[in-house]
């Protein structure tokens, strides 16, 4: 994984269910949250915080409240602006 901070405002091309990561108990190193779904065409906000894949194909992201998502792909995304 390539640790990086980019600031993203994406609009989803598809209907997507992501896993969302709202607490971590770290010292049992278990996550909690829920899913959460997004129509194809909603606007969201967020910082890719990791990059994996051979071609940087599926991003960690964390959204503004401190949630988190891991393994999104990126192809689910049209990027309007990035920092």
């Amino acid at each position: 994984m390539t640790a990086i901070n980019t600031s993203i405002k994406a609009s989803l091309v598809r209907a997507y269910e992501f896993d969302v990561v709202e607490t971590l108990d770290e010292q049992a190193d278990t996550p909690s949250g829920s899913p959460e779904i997004f129509k194809a065409g909603s606007v969201i906000e967020f910082d890719v915080f990791g990059v994996t894949g051979r071609d940087g194909e599926v991003w960690d992201i964390q959204f503004g409240d401190g949630s988190c998502a891991f393994g999104v792909p990126a192809s689910i995304f049209n990027v309007i602006s990035s920092v």
